[in-house]
């Protein structure tokens, strides 16, 4: 895809500081005075002012395609490594990074930035940084009794950043042919008697659907289950890669190539288009007994997706807590301080026996029912702290309907069973 290449510096028109890239707002701003102004209005002021200085936001270059790389633009660019992760980060020349966001290590150390490929797409931050403070805090107030207390404090809290997360968008055209089996039961009284029949179908589909962008990040360092988790970004929200998106904020560059991660974005696609296809069957206990699943017209894409991130350490161990940047959903599976979880198990425990003993007077009885209960109370609510799961579905990234080619049925069998109904008290008649 080819994308327009500008240099990412921006002068403020007011007072010539760098400006920045406003996600409230969706302009640059200039941190110094405030001023604001569109990317198209400072080239437009640029352009009529003859001035052609380099880190003005003037072209540099007409259409290039983005595996050509960076450009002129890799010269504003600054490149910095984690030597705790090893991850690499991205940044403009004005923004520095001290702290790494996927481990929370502050040993980041400045390196020069390696040029890969150019992204086709960016989809900008539109939360600021206390809106995203504010929104974590209420992710954790809900399940703040069983939180260790350092995860309600400020200064942990102030380490958000936002980071523009490279992902590879898949899409393609899933086509194929399925063999269901299906059954249906029919029950009628017959009499004294009720007969259940049973018939059983062979059923073929076939037909095709077509996915597009279907997202699989190409960070190593980030879980994938995270990132499934902060599904699905609105493409219609997604621009053109623009460097006037990344003043103020950090890039990961990828470390997962495309090939990598296709598997993982096909297996998606094939289980929603089986899905799609069971669906079109109308009967009961549907399964798959044979397929063929093909997946052409394939076309895959590179864009940068926004991310605030927040990392931590707690007994040892690294939490990874984001939030979509551009819708604000939060996911993060948030630690249980022990002390705090037997209590609430002892203290519910003992509560239960309490109030079954009144009714039951058996304490064995008691003791028996309470346990189960407060193990299933107790895993309900300690699995709320670990909201973060896999996606195995692509059902959001399809575009257009599913498209049937062949609907085939045949019965396959039938089976009648009869069953006596008993009336009345069997006991009663038995005494007569």
């Amino acid at each position: 895809m080819e994308s327009s290449a500008k240099i990412v510096q921006y002068k403020c028109p007011s007072c010539n500081g760098i400006m920045e890239f406003d996600p409230k707002e969706g302009k640059l701003k200039c941190p110094w005075c405030g001023t604001m102004a569109a990317e198209e209005d400072l080239e437009k002021q640029e352009t009529e002012s003859g001035g052609t200085e380099p880190g003005s936001g003037t072209p540099v270059s007409d259409q290039m395609q983005h595996s050509a790389g960076w450009g002129e633009n890799a010269q504003q660019m600054q490149g910095y490594k984690c030597s705790s992760c090893g991850a690499e980060l991205v940044a403009d020349a004005h923004t520095v990074a001290t702290r790494c966001p996927y481990c929370g290590n502050n040993a980041v150390t400045a390196d020069p930035f390696h040029e890969t490929i150019r992204p086709d797409y960016v989809i900008p931050f539109a939360h600021t940084k206390e809106e995203v403070k504010q929104r974590y805090r209420e992710y954790t107030q809900k399940k703040r009794f069983f939180l260790p207390a350092a995860f309600t404090n400020q200064s942990y809290i102030d380490e958000i950043q936002g980071v523009y997360v490279p992902f590879w968008l898949f899409s393609g055209r899933a086509e194929g042919e399925f063999l269901f089996t299906a059954c249906d039961e029919e029950t009628t009284k017959n009499g004294d008697a009720r007969e259940t029949t049973k018939t059983s179908y062979d059923i073929v589909r076939a037909g095709s659907m077509a996915f597009s962008k279907v997202p699989a990040d190409a960070s190593a360092r980030m879980p994938d289950d995270l990132m499934d988790s902060l599904e699905p970004y609105d493409y219609a929200g997604m621009k053109p890669f623009d460097m006037s998106y990344l003043p103020g904020f950090l890039a990961e560059s990828f470390d997962v190539g495309d090939a990598e991660n296709e598997k993982r974005a096909e297996q998606r696609i094939t289980n929603s288009f089986r899905l799609q296809m069971e669906q079109t069957v109308k009967h009961k206990q549907v399964r798959v007994k044979e397929e063929r699943i093909h997946i052409g017209e394939k076309k895959t894409e590179y864009a940068l997706l926004p991310v605030w991130l927040l990392s931590t350490k707690w007994n040892d161990k690294t939490f990874l807590f984001a939030m979509n940047g551009q819708n604000g959903r939060m996911t993060g599976d948030l630690p249980v301080n022990p002390a705090k979880k037997w209590g609430f198990i002892a203290v519910l425990l003992i509560a239960l026996l309490l109030l079954l003993h009144l009714p039951l007077q058996n304490w064995i009885v008691d003791l028996i029912l309470a346990a189960i209960i407060t193990l299933i109370v107790s895993a309900i609510v300690l699995s709320s702290m670990k909201p973060v799961a896999r996606r195995t579905q692509a059902g959001e990234y399809t575009e257009g309907k599913l498209l049937l080619t062949r609907e085939e049925e045949r019965i396959t069998g039938k089976e009648r069973t009869m069953k006596p109904v008993l009336s009345g008290n069997p006991s009663k008649k038995k005494q007569d």
